[in-house]
């Protein structure tokens, strides 16, 4: 038995992202318009209108707008359930017995329309009369029976085109391949083989065979010993200076430093840890990487770093992380000082050990520690100018932009809303940026409970709010912002209030203050420092 119990409309501008929300139910979600895509935890998904998407209980869901007109989508929450006799108690289903689709992408019939069924069951489910949201229940039902039924029928032949030059891309990646070529291929013209391409794959056909020739030079130089030359005409690149300049805009590294990174298998172990070796130029072997966690790091380095290690709430898997140092055998591990004791005891028996202290070290001493660690320290100079002049370049722009305007930074969680000031705020927002707080600051941290009311006593000019991608924060975050308190105060008036994710602002580390620094000023001023 399905039973739908939310529906929820979400919008955002050009170049919008939703950060990865958990669910703990199941989740149907339709674009209504724009372009963009979807990742349902590690799959990425072009968005289309002629396909609905399902994302199970306990996993995460983002999106990111890819359109000058942004996107626009419908997000339906249902469950499942069976009967069970004699007593006729509704047991909640983990998973739906092979009727349904559990996850992923459901084609369905130009007919239908999902985008058009979805408004209306919108707005019968948030209709006062019962009878209405009844109908929206239907609805809904028929939805997905139509999707269900149309997905086992629908042929495979608009994929199987271009499956034929993917396969092909992978086998020859090393020759020189053009688009007429691959549609040749493909029994397409090259327009539309581009454009299909794009829609099965979510990437351009030619970003995907650079992307097999980047991941074969990676393990070419992480193991073969050959010269930048030879791995260059080895994944087919005639010229190694082109080679070298193509790898450092798709990786952030140079095939030099990527080479020298593989040299030793160092390991990140505990939060910031990453973050700090990345500015280093390190890739470390294994790190804590999740699609939601850390999901910049996810999205960036997971073919790049062999051992993923869980990333869930605050290290809780640390046994399983420890069982896979081990079988690694990495060279050194660089972790934070606050684990217990009896976790310091195994990771010391696994490999050296360089503690980074947490509370009693700023995140500059934290990075130049490490550095020094490893023998890096002119690296680490040299990034802390950089990062320097960066700053002030933000700073001086941000001071053209918003100049004396008062700001007030909140966090949503569960049904509290706080006034918040965690150290990267502290240090980056109220330090290297100098941006103006609408309250005292001290040398404490702050996260205390606040009101609408309380709010508008700041009178801040804007606000910053980082609200948990969870189901009942989200919720809360809809309610208090929606309020008559909430509406009326000074920031929202003046449309001021901007949400934050909570990476990089949670964060605490040299690279992620640098994506901090670029995400404040691409939201205040919509430009990015060059």
């Amino acid at each position: 038995m399905l039973v739908l119990y939310g529906t929820e409309t979400v919008k955002g501008g050009p170049g919008w992202k939703m950060t990865p929300r958990y669910t703990d139910s199941r989740v149907l979600i339709v674009l209504a318009s724009g372009q963009g895509h979807l990742s349902i935890g590690k799959q990425t998904y072009r968005l289309r209108q002629d396909v609905i998407y399902i994302c199970p209980p306990g996993e995460t869901f983002g999106m990111e707008a890819e359109s000058p007109e942004g996107l626009d989508l419908f997000l339906l929450a249902y469950e499942m359930y069976r009967i069970n006799h004699p007593n006729r108690e509704a047991v909640r289903l983990a998973e739906g017995g092979g009727l349904f689709p559990e996850r992923g992408e459901m084609p369905v019939p130009s007919s239908i329309g999902p985008a058009a069924v979805c408004r209306t069951i919108h707005q019968l489910w948030t209709s006062a009369e019962c009878l209405e949201r009844y109908r929206g229940q239907l609805l809904f039902l028929e939805l997905l029976y139509s999707a269900t039924k149309y997905s086992g029928m629908a042929a495979e032949d608009s994929q199987s085109a271009v499956e034929r030059a993917k396969a092909y891309m992978k086998a020859h990646y090393q020759h020189n391949l053009s688009i007429e070529q691959l549609a040749g291929l493909a029994g397409l013209s090259p327009k539309y083989f581009v454009d299909l391409f794009k829609k099965v794959h979510g990437v351009s056909a030619l970003d995907y065979l650079t992307g097999l020739r980047m991941e074969q030079a990676k393990q070419l130089m992480a193991g073969s010993g050959m010269r930048l030359k030879d791995i260059a005409h080895q994944v087919g690149y005639n010229d190694e200076y082109y080679f070298s300049r193509k790898f450092k805009k798709e990786t952030g590294v140079s095939p030099t430093a990527y080479i020298a990174s593989r040299r030793r298998k160092i390991a990140a172990y505990g939060p910031g840890v990453l973050g700090h070796l990345l500015a280093l130029r390190i890739v470390p072997y294994a790190a804590p990487l999740h699609p939601k966690w850390t999901l910049h790091y996810y999205r960036a380095f997971r073919s790049d770093i062999p051992v993923h290690l869980s990333a869930y709430r605050s290290n809780e898997h640390w046994r399983s992380n420890l069982e896979l140092l081990l079988e690694g055998c990495p060279d050194a591990i660089i972790c934070t000082d606050d684990l217990p004791a009896r976790e310091k005891e195994q990771l010391e028996r696994t490999a050296p050990v360089h503690y980074v202290p947490q509370q009693h070290a700023c995140w500059r001493e934290q990075f130049k520690g490490i550095a020094a660690y490893l023998g890096l320290e002119e690296e680490a100079d040299k990034w802390l100018r950089e990062y320097s002049l960066k700053a002030e370049a933000a700073r001086e722009r941000l001071q053209r932009e918003v100049g004396g305007e008062r700001f007030v930074t909140l966090s949503v969680f569960k049904d509290n809303c706080y006034l918040y000031v965690n150290r990267s705020i502290m240090e980056v927002l109220y330090g290297d940026l100098q941006l103006k707080p609408a309250h005292p600051l001290g040398s404490d941290l702050i996260k205390v409970p606040i009101t609408p009311e309380e709010l508008g006593r700041c009178a801040a000019d804007r606000i910053l709010v980082n609200v948990c991608q969870e189901t009942e924060s989200i919720r809360h975050w809809d309610l208090l912002s929606g309020s008559p308190p909430f509406q009326n105060l000074k920031a929202v008036r003046d449309n001021r209030v901007y949400t934050v994710p909570s990476d990089p602002l949670r964060e605490y580390s040299a690279s992620a203050h640098e994506r901090l620094i670029e995400e404040l000023l691409q939201l205040l001023t919509g430009n990015r420092p060059s």
